[in-house]
């Protein structure tokens, strides 16, 4: 059973994962030869404050 963790900025609705989230599994399902229902992704939102680059802090 794959599971997909996807970290990103908060504020991508829920229709945006929806969307990112079927094209995710269709991909897998074809290409690793797996039933999409054993296929799990996860969202971790993140405040832009929990963010450094380069050292330096977003928020």
């Amino acid at each position: 059973m794959p599971i997909i963790t996807i970290a990103l900025k908060e504020g991508r609705s829920q229709e945006q994962k929806k969307k990112v989230a079927e094209e995710i599994t269709r991909i897998v399902a074809e290409n690793m030869e797996v039933d999409p229902s054993k296929i799990w992704i996860r969202f971790d939102d993140f405040s832009p404050a929990d963010f450094a680059t380069g050292g330096k802090m977003h928020g």
